[in-house]
């Protein structure tokens, strides 16, 4: 299983696993990480984490806000994430 960092890498990994002759998931099982369109269309679609990017830009401009006014209401916030079971994970 090869875990990438982001979405435009899982997509790298499964083209390179084509190149070597891997079959994707029968070989070699890719996921990534955002849930950005290319994980829809990529062959196989890619199993992938969503992370809801507008609410994650919110909380971080309400975040940067707080610091610069001095103000902070909290040092880190917890944004849920979910798995997005697509075509390039092999099931057990």
């Amino acid at each position: 299983m090869v875990i990438c960092g982001n979405d435009v890498l899982a997509v790298g990994a499964i083209a390179k696993a084509k190149e070597r002759g891997l079959n994707v998931p029968e070989d070699l099982s890719v996921t990534g990480f955002d849930d950005i369109e290319i994980a829809k269309i990529s062959t196989p679609p890619l199993t992938t984490v969503h992370v809801p990017h507008r609410r994650m830009g919110r909380e971080a401009a309400r975040l940067l806000i707080g610091f610069v006014s001095a103000e902070p209401e909290a040092e880190q916030c917890l944004i849920e994430t979910s798995l997005r079971m697509r075509g390039s994970l092999a099931w057990v």
